[in-house]
């Protein structure tokens, strides 16, 4: 399966494909998108407003 995270800056956007086993859990498909989100972006984040 092709996964796309597609990723916003107030100066554009960026999608990352990436090819995965197609037997892979949701959990775990969402866990490889977290980390190719948060890997591409190299400044702190929030989640629910709670810093990281």
């Amino acid at each position: 399966m092709i996964l796309t995270v597609h990723i916003e800056w107030p100066t554009g956007s960026e999608n990352i494909d990436l090819e995965l086993d197609d037997d892979l859990t949701p959990e775990q498909i969402a866990e490889i998108a977290e980390e190719t989100f948060f890997s591409s972006c190299n400044f702190g984040y929030s989640i629910d407003g709670e810093q990281q």
